[in-house]
């Protein structure tokens, strides 16, 4: 699956009406602000982000549903009267743009019109206006400079997209909302190095309840769900299909064998040329490494013994013989590592607490322990899964606060006596800091 992307860049308007615009159109979908830190993985049906971004004259909207309602949004955007640039590419493959002006689509590109088959996909007949992009927003540049761009070919064409937006001064349109969600930025307003004004909005269905939940933590019955039965006659028939697919499977693993010679053979030229071609990415790096160093202080530290997550304003004391790797965030709460077996702990939403604790076909319940860990509900279970390919040991220990349930997850093929011993006692010393 390649690169998608989708922004829109409103010319010459300020950021104020452009916010006004945004949030209103939200507030009338049935989504209000939420100033508060998300606590959890971002959820498509009850939530929605924004990402206003200001620079050289632009103000560029990222938004988290650019793809399913987009559309509207541009037409709410194109009530301010004001030059609107959308900047897209298609998994990779296809780039272009469509510029507005005074509701009106007056300049359309798509880099490869025939890409899906049949006649062009071309929404005017000019395949692509660099004259009528530079004069109506005004960019100050040769309009051949864009149409070189237009004609230019690359493997992954988000390279050709982003240095479209370079060279009309709008660098942010060239990052989808996903990519400002991996900074993990808390929503407020910030200002990179470089002097870009970043908003950071977030915002939640009035209707949303993710904090009631439907069945508390000791209520949950744990089971797994029958073993499904397969029909004889269906494992005889996937069985033959296998037999069939021997030979293609043998040729495919013979071509990657042969990927891999190539790329030995091969590697240290293309690490030349990339080296090569590298000056091309040295303002797009840097401002990729300003909006990098917005996110500021990790989310997780490391306090003496204890490890805090600032986020979740909690923390647990660290076995002696854990690991932590670095860069720890959403999903994951905590992470760590006590000899081969990793463990995991992630914030569940209280109201998909039944959903969220499933377990799934094949697995038996080794035990199940139902306590408190001071004053917070809890809950230990050792699980088995077993397959014909696979055996693997999990143990959860879950952890009930007022905002979320915490599931701190270890699973390895065996786990021994001392490495449950170590994880209880890490979870066992879970501590609320501060609530967010």
């Amino acid at each position: 699956m390649g690169a998608n992307l989708r922004t829109f860049a409103a010319r010459h308007a300020s950021r104020d009406e452009v916010r006004l615009a945004v949030v209103s159109w939200l507030a009338a979908k049935g989504f209000d602000p939420c100033v508060e830190d998300p606590l959890f993985p971002f959820d498509p049906e009850t939530e929605r982000g924004v990402v206003l971004s200001e620079t050289s004259g632009w103000i560029i909207v990222a938004f988290s549903h650019a793809y399913e309602e987009g559309d509207r949004l541009v037409f709410k955007l194109n009530k301010l009267h004001k030059p609107l640039l959308e900047v897209w590419v298609y998994d990779s493959d296809i780039w272009g743009y469509r510029l507005h002006d005074s509701s009106e689509l007056v300049a359309s590109f798509n880099s490869k019109p025939r890409y899906f088959g049949g006649p062009a996909d071309l929404e005017l007949a000019r395949n692509g206006d660099p004259e009528r992009l530079c004069e109506i927003c005004q960019l100050g540049i040769e309009a051949r400079q864009i149409a070189k761009l237009q004609r230019k070919w690359a493997v992954f064409a988000e390279n050709v997209a982003e240095r479209f937006c370079i060279e009309i001064g709008a660098d942010t349109a060239a990052y989808d909302y996903q990519d400002f969600e991996e900074l993990r930025l808390a929503p407020g307003q910030y200002i990179t190095a470089g002097g870009i004004k970043i908003d950071r909005m977030f915002f939640v269905r009035r209707t949303s309840s993710d904090r009631q939940p439907a069945l508390r933590l000791h209520e949950i019955l744990l089971r797994a769900p029958p073993s499904r039965q397969i029909d004889p006659e269906i494992a005889a028939w996937q069985a033959e299909v296998q037999r069939q697919m021997l030979p293609l499977t043998v040729a495919l693993r013979a071509f990657m064998w042969g990927a891999r010679v190539v790329g030995w053979l091969f590697g240290p030229l293309f690490f030349l040329w990339w080296r090569w071609k590298g000056w091309q990415q040295m303002r797009s790096g840097r401002l990729l490494q300003e909006l990098l160093d917005l996110g500021g202080r990790p989310e997780v530290e490391r306090q003496g013994t204890r490890l805090v997550n600032r986020r979740h304003g909690c923390s647990i004391e660290l076995p002696q013989s854990a690991e932590v790797p670095p860069d720890i965030g959403l999903p994951h709460v905590f992470q760590l590592r006590i000899g081969t077996s990793h463990i995991m702990c992630d914030a569940l939403r209280p109201s998909r607490l039944r959903e969220q604790l499933r377990i799934w076909p094949g697995t038996e319940v080794l035990e199940d322990e139902i306590h408190f860990i001071g004053s917070f509900p809890a809950r230990t279970v050792r699980l088995r899964f077993a397959s014909t390919e696979h055996r693997r040991h999990i143990v959860w220990h879950l952890v009930e606060t007022s905002l979320a349930v915490y599931r701190f997850q270890g699973a390895d093929e065996e786990l021994s006596d001392d490495v449950r011993q170590q994880i209880r006692t890490a979870v066992e010393s879970f501590r609320v800091e501060y609530t967010p």
